[in-house]
């Protein structure tokens, strides 16, 4: 046998248990799976090949090329040559690659792949030169393929595997079939393996109580090598694949038509079809809704009404209210054969659940009373409807009024049809690709806002998130204005580049990737390590412990103990009217942060040992309330007493989602203080912000200006501002402190009902499906509105965000997920990529959006810390060159971007975090956590995306590495690290509008108002050395 990748890859044979596949039945059968998963990559890679030159000679080159490369790919491709001479060539071929190496890469795994099969067929062990072109071909990865003879180092190997395949016999059967009952990510290599002719006789064989749920598995997994642009016409593969799409198209038809099952049955047939096949379901979802509609149609015989709704939508709608379901019914609306009907009254479903803009459904109302004369409102109809499909479905983004009214302007477009609209923009692309500065790319889209509406159209489709998906143009306005006005400060800069050169690097190198940086890029010349590949074992139900883990967190001392107890001391204290308290209530009017509430209360506690306990008193009536509505088995004790609380999240939602009739009763005041915030707060808080810019603007006019009358004048205007601004912040903390009760003051009795009833059933609409809002409303009646004050009110909503995330997974996958009997586990491949902000920039000013945290863009208005929204933070990192993004990103399918047109990334994760220095000036790597939307149990799962992040640095000589470990980044803690104190100046360059460094940060690490300053980081802050 063929010495090589079987003896450096393989574990020894051990004796298989009776009943179970041994390592190499298993390799039997996995080997094959990934044969007939490179055949097709390398059939799309052909897809992707330029065209052959103009000349027959060309053109014959080209093909001759393509038929070697297949005969390759076969494994029929031999040599003639006796062992020593195939040896010997392989030797001189070996050489040749070394010597390449380095510069041409391509080139270099070429050679070495021919030198691994002369190897291969000599009898020679390959295992070291294999393993030398596997590493050519990933540093070659960012040349593109674009000759046949490029294809060549993949053909070679693959032919290597195929002659491996046929000299390994598969397993029994029955053997499979039971191993495969038990080992999903077995099945799923199985699945590519079974011929089409064997597999019913092979579904005899599972347990009848698995059997449905395998067979899915198998056509799903089946389906990843089955796309139609890639098969033969007639061929065997061609065939499967119908069969395939025939059984899933079946089984929820047959549920429709039959209807025997209830809705509910229904709702969960659904749920684990989208959970388990994912966009095949959602394409089948389509089809059956048109047919069952277009049936009733027919049957009607006349056009039937608006309202009407396939049944299967109908429970779609009823069970899925979620970003998920709302996603996928926009996309039923959006697709072109979808009825006009029914695309009306989904749109409209859409327009009510606040998943699309108002503005969508005033820009559609406009002008009906005009074409309300028959035939003219109907053609009105489909043309708004036309452009609305085009921009779901070619251009992939979110419609609003502004987009919809550029596409309808026949002014704009000179008449020419919505198709060659729609081309035209597609074809703008020359335009933004001449900015490599994302600074500049900014500014241009700022100023501009037909390109940035344009640039938005472009690339808003290119990145798919976890969860949501409504990012629409407003809010990348928003946050492209936030971007343009911050201005960077130097000083951190060069505290950073002085770091790399203490660290070892060239002056003029380290001057390079400052430079890099500064443009948003990838800070190293290598680019082949701004994407790291990384695989670990997951088990499908740690998400729900993970999720609890999160919850109990959110429901202990430091949060929801806080929100609770703070008030309530605050009470008792005023009520003692002692000079002592009087400046212990001056320190609790400054303290806006968890961090500095909590250790308040501490200093509290120990002035006042009984105040607890007087607490716990006053609210154990209202709490044991609580605890029957919800069932939370939790004491006062335990939630004033303990840092994390057991919670049962998957018990607790089913409760809270019971409690939605609860909401409504909750008195509208309530709702409307916690969540739709106080708008005189919020106008002094732009007010302020503004006046600091303006003092910004005129500060640096200060420094160039060299008359001194006009610098006197100057420094005048800038010392008139400071004084307003004063004046407006302490306008602000007598604000804060108000009661939430009073915030209708001025208003006359009866304007104020008017006013709370319409605010409050806006929020009732958009938050009684939100169990975090349901829990969050329901818990602050235990403590009653009239203890809150203005200045509680942002700490209840960053306490209600942090339950979004756990909440969210916890829904998604009861909901998503067919329970298990037992834990399985199975391999998750993940993509780690440096996020440029240039290239990548909507992916920027969202990268929150897989997994919701106060950063998500449906947070994006909220104002939790230093009296900015958090849109302003988001825009920070990106105006900030020393902020980095890393997405954690789905490999894309074999054939994906050739078969839409371009590769689509989607979105399953993020880490975000910028660069620090220690005491002694050597550069640190400062992460805050780790959000992955279906979440990291384990320290080995954290330890491969850390790793995976310091191969991505490599080469910045970075001493100490930092993750934060607190609210959705929340990760179980490799053993290497430690939370010892540490003390670290975490580097941001903006300026403050004064002319100094920026001071103020939100982030997971607790820098708080020492940003840019030296700073002991500590308890959720975890370290390690990297030397």
């Amino acid at each position: 046998m063929p010495k090589g990748e079987q003896s450096s890859q393989y574990e020894p044979e051990t004796e298989p248990v009776e009943g179970k596949l041994s390592d190499k039945e298993k390799d039997s059968i996995t080997l094959r799976a990934s044969v007939r998963r490179e055949q097709q990559n390398l059939k799309v890679e052909a897809l992707n090949l330029e065209q052959p030159g103009s000349t027959e000679a060309m053109k014959e080159t080209y093909e001759r090329t393509l038929q070697t490369v297949n005969k390759e790919a076969s494994g029929e491709a031999v040599e003639e040559k006796a062992p020593d001479g195939l040896l010997k060539e392989s030797s001189r071929l070996e050489k040749k690659a070394r010597e390449v190496e380095h510069l041409f890469p391509n080139l270099a795994a070429f050679l070495g792949a021919r030198a691994t099969k002369l190897r291969e067929l000599s009898g020679q062990d390959y295992a070291e030169v294999l393993s030398n072109t596997k590493d050519n071909q990933r540093a070659s990865k960012g040349i593109p393929k674009i000759a046949p003879s490029s294809l060549l180092p993949d053909a070679i190997l693959l032919g290597m595997k195929t002659r491996q395949v046929r000299q390994k016999s598969l397993p029994d059967q029955n053997k499979i079939a039971l191993a495969v009952s038990k080992d999903e990510e077995l099945l799923k290599e199985y699945a590519l393996v079974l011929p089409e002719e064997d597999r019913a006789a092979f579904l005899d064989m599972i347990p009848e109580e698995k059997r449905l749920h395998i067979a899915r598995l198998l056509d799903a997994s089946a389906s990843s090598v089955l796309h139609q642009s890639l098969l033969a016409a007639g061929s065997e593969e061609a065939k499967q694949r119908m069969k395939v799409r025939s059984r899933l198209n079946q089984e929820l038809r047959g549920v429709v038509e039959s209807g025997k099952g209830t809705d509910k049955k229904m709702a969960k047939i659904l749920a684990e079809s989208l959970g388990e096949l994912g966009e095949d379901t959602r394409q089948l979802l389509l089809e059956i809704m048109r047919d069952e509609y277009e049936e009733q149609y027919r049957e009607e015989g006349k056009e039937v009404k608006k309202d009407f709704l396939p049944r299967v939508m109908k429970v779609f709608l009823d069970n899925f209210e979620d970003f998920k379901g709302n996603d996928i019914v926009l996309h039923v609306a959006g697709d072109k054969q979808t009825n006009r009907h029914l695309s009306i009254y989904l749109l409209g479903k859409l327009i009510k659940n606040g998943y699309l803009p108002k503005d969508v459904g005033e820009w559609w109302n406009e002008g009906k009373e005009e074409a309300k004369t028959g035939k003219r409102e109907i053609e009105d109809e489909k043309e708004k409807l036309a452009i609305i499909k085009s921009v779901v479905t070619d251009l992939e983004v979110i419609p609003s009024r502004e987009i919809l009214e550029f596409i309808a302007n026949d002014e704009v477009w000179h008449d020419i049809s919505l198709s060659e609209r729609i081309e035209k923009i597609k074809a703008s692309q020359e335009e933004f690709a001449q900015f490599t500065n994302n600074r500049e790319l900014v500014s241009f889209l700022h100023k501009d806002e037909k390109k940035a509406l344009t640039y938005y159209l472009l690339h808003g489709g290119e990145d798919r998130f976890n969860l949501i998906n409504n990012y629409d143009f407003s809010k990348f306005k928003e946050v492209l204005e936030l971007i343009a006005e911050l201005e960077i400060h130097e000083t951190p800069v060069r505290q950073f580049q002085d770091s790399l050169i203490q660290g070892g690097m060239a002056r003029e190198e380290a001057r390079d990737v400052v430079n890099r940086l500064r443009g948003g890029h990838f800070p190293l010349k290598n680019l082949g390590q701004a994407s790291q590949e990384i695989s670990f074992d997951v088990t499908e139900n740690a998400a729900v412990k993970n999720a609890n883990v999160e919850i109990g967190q959110v429901l202990g001392r430091k949060q929801l103990g806080t929100v609770l107890l703070f008030p309530l001391y605050r009470e008792y204290l005023e009520g003692d009217g002692s000079e002592e308290t009087g400046k212990v209530l001056q320190e609790m009017s400054g303290a806006h942060t968890f961090a500095e509430r909590t250790t308040l209360l501490e200093r509290i506690e120990e002035a006042y040992p009984d105040i607890q306990s007087r607490a716990q008193e006053q609210l154990k009536d209202n709490w044991k309330v609580l605890g029957e509505k919800m069932v939370l088995e939790l004491s006062l004790n335990q939630i004033f007493g303990e840092e994390s609380v057991p919670v049962r999240g998957e018990e607790l939602i089913p409760r809270l989602d019971s409690k939605r009739l609860d909401l409504k009763r909750i008195k509208k005041d309530l709702l409307v203080a916690l969540k739709g915030g106080n708008e005189r707060i919020k106008s002094l808080q732009r007010d302020i912000s503004k006046k600091k810019k303006a003092r910004g603007g005129l500060q640096k006019g200060v420094e160039k200006q060299e008359v001194e009358e006009k610098k006197t004048s100057l420094i005048q205007k800038v010392t008139v501002i400071d004084q307003e601004v004063g004046d407006l912040e302490k306008q602000l903390e007598v604000l804060k402190d108000q009661k939430i009760q009073d915030r209708f003051a001025d208003l006359s009795e009866e304007e104020r009902k008017v006013e709370v009833d319409v605010l409050g059933k806006e929020i009732l609409a958009l938050t009684e499906k939100s169990p975090s809002a349901i829990f969050t409303y329901l818990t602050m009646q235990v403590l009653g509105e009239e203890r809150l004050r203005e200045s509680d009110v942002a700490l209840v909503q960053e306490m209600e965000s942090h339950l979004q995330g756990p909440f969210q997974t916890i829904t998604d996958f009861t909901t998503y997920q067919k329970p298990r009997g037992k834990e399985e586990k199975k391999r998750m491949h993940l993509n780690l990529k440096y996020v440029d902000k240039g290239e990548r920039l909507l992916n920027a000013v969202r990268f929150a959006d897989s997994k919701i945290c106060c950063f998500s863009s449906s947070n994006y208005d909220q104002v939790l810390q230093h009296d900015m929204p958090n849109k302003f933070w988001v825009a920070s990192i990106n105006a900030d060159p020393l902020s980095f993004i890393l997405s954690l990103e789905i490999p894309p399918l074999p054939g994906e971007a050739a078969l839409k047109g371009r590769e689509v990334k989607e979105n399953i994760g993020f880490i975000f975090g910028s660069f620090g220095v220690d005491e002694e000036g050597n550069l640190a790597l400062m992460q805050n956590g780790i959000y992955y939307a279906p979440t990291i149990e384990n320290e080995e799962q954290s330890r491969a995306i850390l790793k995976a992040v310091e191969r991505m640095f490599d080469g910045l000589n970075v001493k100490t590495m930092v993750i934060g470990a607190q609210h959705g980044g929340l990760v179980p803690i490799p053993t290497e690290y430690t939370n010892e104190g540490i003390e670290l100046t975490r580097l941001r360059p903006l300026d403050d509008n004064h002319g100094d460094p920026e001071t103020d940060v939100y982030d997971d690490l607790g820098t708080g108002s020492d940003l840019n300053k030296p700073h002991t980081y500590g308890e959720f802050v975890w370290h390690k050395s990297t030397e």
